[in-house]
């Protein structure tokens, strides 16, 4: 007979089950509808490392395909650049271009190689001919922006400014602007350096690092995996600007002033919404939710870089205004168009843009550039996988790097040396149809020309007309980073009927450090009939901390479109922030709401972390008692965390009451209140102990288990069975959770039937042989000797699998038997255990039963039983327990 290995290991500490999903690359099927190049073939294209061979740029540039009339030509290839990574234009029209040798590996302190190179088209034919290496002995370097006597670039640890005093375009000396950030792992990090139009530089931070920064004032922000963060060209100031995301790798500003981002996973753009809270594997959503994407996966991968906002007049109509993204699995370009719904953009996946039959193409950032053409870094590669690929694999390319122009009918506008203009040059480029050339001409007048050149914008907010909304904008910008815009002056562009104007002039007001005679106009404009003024206005809100300021949010709310998800949010987001405050808190509660703004205050009040807002709640459940249980559940996890120790006998005899025959949940909220009155260091009354012995003489017998298991990782802290749905069907299935351990599960004795059916779903990405011919199968065991009656050995397949297992068994009807499910496969890229995707389930007949809870969350409940019973020495459950370490003990197959 078999011995149970852990039968003690079930009653022993019991840590929280946290899922760890990995950053994993998934595709989904191509569209029937596409038009694939001559030479394309799908299967290369699902391969973690391509099989086909490298091709010379000129192979590759006959691979492409694009909508007829653009062309595509090679601005740059080895060996005159490496492999590229972010690009950057600056004010000459010159491409600056980050490229490692040293990726995936970051280099030895000292020891890179890796640099950034300037590349110039001297002669207009639409081929880089000049090659200026700015940089050198960097340590994979990704974010870029050349500003006025150098640039700003991230290469590990830091974001440096490097200083070219003589203009020769070589870097004399750098120093460390701001970190030293996190990398542990080298494929986002820091990267896509944007400027605003205020003049701050934007930038996303990539997956699974943690980093704790800050500026030369000492304010520090702390950011884990993907974020968004902003920062001063000094250095004097970093702030983070959204929180959440996986990895994001791209932005782009549009003319509204909105922000945008793609990331791989969450979903594939974003318009950003300053302050919002955005999705994270394992993250949990809080209060008002997480914020609104614009566009969800449709026919990408999970691994999307850069982003091209085309805001130019070089091609056609209907490709202006739109985005264009990068997929380095699928090697192609994505379009997407959008419209608003209000002030929601919502995209819209048109035919890819560009389409390659080259494997090997992985277009990694994607940039309009000054002269109206779209520049695409090509990491020309093998492998790109960062996880789905051993990073020591040696089949990763390092010398192969391309970067290539998109036209349309060769139509370009040559780019103005934006370094030698004059200041009215530049104001009249404050009007260019070309994003890029306006925000340089911008930048250029700030920090090159300075104050001499403020009359002359001066002169765009005085004239009798505007001659074009976008060179108001500007100069209003300009204006404001001069410290040279009066509040006349804001007051005028907030009066003029252009909602764009309106917009900026509200994003200026918001940014001001004295914000307050400003009110009024604030205020006011939350009632506007532009959705986009409404935003902009409700954004200014967060300034003002006062029960008015609630009162007219709360009020504009009622006239949001439903549509429209990105006011909503934002508005509550505003509100949430307002109510931070303990003291507006007790104001709010203290007057009389109507029904629905009660509910809405409800929201925001889950997610405000201070005890006015529980005491909000608990009164607000108190006289809610229709709520949903799922919604009563979260607001009264909320009041447990803030008001356990004050009101501890009204939280026991609440949840007691409204809960009196669930078990489950008395017990979450007991464990929360326990752990306020413990963080309190207050000592728990005699309430708690009444209320935990009943709980524990539930869950000291009235639950069992008969699914056991042997692993080779020593289970001493916590039991990993888990029950969950099937991945497409509401089956349940048991196997280990998603940390993957490796070894065997049992299941209950039965009688074998004639025959038996069952159902399993697996996750195998087949990365390499070894990993194909690991060791799945499923066994049916004799309890009287544990001979194998009969078995089922899986092949590791590519992404999930679910199918159903028939056995025919007439011979072995009647003996007594179990299951045996092993699991030795190796982990799933390189963080995560394929162990937790083997899971099996309906049976048919139901000869064995998948527990209704999961043998860990039974586990965990045993133990605070336990942990009951000794902390205040129940004796009437000490017989319980002794059963159950009886059968524990005694357990075998």
């Amino acid at each position: 007979m078999m011995k149970n290995q852990n039968g003690f290991r079930v009653l022993a500490l019991i840590l929280a089950l946290f899922i760890i999903y990995s950053a994993c690359v998934t595709t989904k099927n191509k569209s029937a509808a596409t038009k694939f190049p001559a030479g394309y073939d799908d299967a290369l294209f699902r391969e973690h490392v391509r099989t086909s061979e490298a091709k010379t740029p000129e192979q590759e540039k006959l691979s492409f395909q694009l909508p007829p009339g653009f062309e595509i030509s090679l601005y740059a290839s080895e060996p005159l650049i490496g492999k590229p990574i972010n690009m950057n234009f600056d004010a000459k029209g010159r491409l600056w271009v980050t490229q490692s040798f040293e990726y995936p590996f970051a280099a030895e302190p000292g020891k890179g190689r890796d640099m950034i190179t300037i590349l110039e088209d001297k002669d207009n034919d639409g081929k880089a001919d000049s090659f200026t290496h700015f940089a050198d002995s960097l340590n994979i370097p990704i974010g870029i922006l050349p500003i006025a006597g150098g640039a700003i670039a991230y290469s590990i640890p830091y974001i440096y400014q490097f200083t070219d005093k003589d203009g020769d375009g070589k870097s004399e000396s750098k120093k460390a602007l701001i970190g030293p950030f996190g990398f542990k792992d080298t494929h986002g990090m820091v990267n896509s350096l944007t400027r605003g139009y205020d003049g701050w530089v934007n930038s996303d931070h990539g997956f699974s690092n943690i980093s704790r920064v800050a500026g030369t004032d000492g304010d520090s922000i702390t950011m884990e995996s993907g974020n968004t963060f902003r920062f001063l060209t000094d250095g004097s100031h970093v702030e983070q600007t959204t929180f959440g995301r996986v990895n994001p790798f791209g932005i782009a500003f549009d003319e509204w002033g909105y922000m945008y981002s793609s990331d791989c996973h969450s979903s594939p753009i974003y318009q950003l919404i300053p302050g919002a809270d955005y999705p994270h594997f394992g993250k949990a959503e809080e209060g008002i939710g997480f914020a609104p994407s614009m566009k969800q996966h449709d026919n990408e991968s999970t691994a999307l870089a850069g982003l091209a906002y085309y805001d130019a007049g070089e091609f056609p109509k209907e490709y202006q205004n739109d985005f264009y993204l990068g997929d380095v699995i699928k090697a192609r370009v994505y379009r997407n168009s959008f419209s608003f719904n209000g002030s929601t953009p919502v995209a819209k996946s048109e035919d890819d843009f560009l389409i390659s039959a080259d494997p090997w193409f992985r277009p990694v950032d994607v940039k309009l550039g000054p002269d109206g053409a779209l520049y695409i870094a090509d990491f020309y590669n093998r492998i790109i996988g960062h996880y789905e690929v051993p990073l020591t694999h040696p089949g990763r390319d390092k010398i192969r790097g391309r970067i290539w122009r998109i036209t349309y009918n060769r139509k370009t506008t040559k780019p103005e040396d934006l370094y030698l203009a004059t200041a009215k040059e530049l104001v009249s480029e404050l009007g260019n149809q070309n994003i890029v050339v306006r925000m340089q001409a911008a930048d250029q007048l700030v920090d090159r020309i300075g104050q001499p050149a403020v009359n002359e914008v001066k002169a765009i907010l005085h004239a009798k007309t505007i001659a074009g909304a976008q060179q108001y904008v500007h100069a209003l910008w300009v204006m404001e980073r001069f410290t040279a815009l009066t509040e006349k002056q804001l007051r005028e562009a907030l009066a003029i009927n252009d909602p764009r104007i309106k917009v900026h002039a509200l994003h200026i007001m918001a940014q001001r450090k004295n914000i307050q005679p400003f009110f009024d106009g604030i205020k006011n404009a939350l009632l506007h009939e532009s959705p986009h003024v409404k935003r902009a206005a409700a954004e200014a809100m967060r300034r003002f901390s006062t029960l008015h300021s609630v009162e007219s949010l709360l009020t504009m709310g009622h006239t949001i479109d439903t549509a429209d998800s990105h006011l909503r949010y934002t508005t509550q987001l505003t509100l949430r922030n307002l109510l931070s405050s303990e003291n507006l808190n007790r104001e709010v509660a203290e007057k009389k709401w109507s029904s629905a703004d009660l509910h809405t205050l409800a929201k925001i009040m889950t997610g405000v972390q201070n005890k006015p807002a529980a005491a909000f709640l608990f009164q607000y459940l108190k006289d809610n008692s229709s709520l949903a249980k799922e919604r009563q559940m979260t607001i009264l996890q909320q009041v447990a965390r803030f008001q356990a120790a004050e009101h501890t006998r009204d939280l026991v005899q609440f949840t007691t009451s409204r809960f009196s025959e669930d078990a489950d949940a008395q017990y979450k909220i007991f464990n929360i209140i326990q752990q306020g009155l413990d963080q309190a260091g207050a000592a728990a009354g005699n309430e708690m102990k009444d209320w935990s012995t009943s709980l524990a003489e539930k869950y000291i017998g009235g639950i069992q288990n008969n699914w056991w298991y042997t692993s080779d990782v020593g289970m001493i802290n916590r039991n990993p069975l888990v029950v969950e749905k099937a991945w497409n069907s509401n089956t349940r299935v048991i196997g280990f959770d998603s940390r993957g351990f490796k070894g065997s599960i049992y299941s209950p004795l039965f009688e074998v039937p004639s025959s038996l059916k069952f159902f399993l779903s697996m996750l195998d990405p087949k990365s390499t042989p070894e990993q194909s011919n690991s060791l799945q199968e499923v066994r049916l065991l004799s309890a009287e000797d544990n001979s194998v009656l009969k078995k089922e050995k899986f092949l590791r397949e590519l992404d999930y699998r679910e199918f159903s297992i028939n056995w025919d068994l007439p011979q072995l009807a009647g003996r007594k038997a179990y299951l045996q499910i092993i699991n030795n496969a190796p982990p799933v890229h390189g963080i995560m255990g394929a162990g937790g995707f083997l899971k099996i389930g309906g049976f048919e007949p139901q000869v064995i039963q998948v527990p209704a809870k999961s043998p860990s969350e039974i586990a965990r409940l045993q133990l605070f039983a336990l942990q009951i019973a000794g902390r205040y020495s129940v004796e009437g459950l000490v017989p319980a327990i002794k059963e159950i370490l009886l059968k524990e003990g005694q357990n075998d197959f």
